[in-house]
């Protein structure tokens, strides 16, 4: 509840109706995108980008064109963005690695990383690396049961935990 308050508070997030958060529901990439450059307290940014599935006169155009100019994405292919894809949770974790890389932030790596994820073995190779520094720096804890669930879709409720998580980690 916490996070999610937080997350709207501060603008992160919008509701899915002026009385709705929906929590559970799953994240698409463009929302994450939109989510994401919010949270960065993104520029001003003309829409064009260079994928040629994101309209330019869409809501989340100007967050893919700046994540894209950033290097935060790349796209699933060559020129393929897949907005209405849900976003995964090792594509979440990469996203946000990268979101840190692109700003140049390091943070204290102080995370409980000694037993790993239970389904560390399901973790992409290109996601691997991502998902371990966000467990490190203690952004994503993983679920109750020990997995991260790689290939799972992300909820609203998990965004939010995830992004209040980050604020906490990065110096004022």
């Amino acid at each position: 509840y916490d996070a999610v308050a937080k997350a709207v508070m501060n603008g992160w997030f919008n509701g899915t109706s002026k009385t709705t958060f929906e929590p559970e529901s799953t994240m698409t990439r463009a929302m994450f995108v939109t989510v994401l450059g919010r949270f960065a307290v993104m520029p001003e940014i003309e829409a064009g980008n260079t994928f040629r599935d994101v309209p330019e006169d869409s809501y989340f155009a100007k967050a893919v064109a700046w994540a894209s100019a950033k290097g935060i994405v790349n796209g699933i292919s060559a020129g393929v963005f897949a907005p209405n894809q849900q976003v995964t949770r090792e594509q979440m974790a990469v996203m946000i690695h990268k979101f840190l890389k692109a700003n140049e932030m390091e943070l204290s790596q102080n995370g409980d990383t000694a037993k790993g994820f239970a389904d560390d073995a399901e973790i992409s190779d290109w996601a691997r690396e991502a998902v371990q520094t966000m467990q490190k720096i203690g952004v994503i804890q993983g679920l109750p049961d020990g997995k991260f669930n790689p290939k799972g879709s992300a909820t609203r409720a998990e965004v939010a935990m995830i992004l209040s998580n980050l604020e906490k980690k990065i110096p004022k």
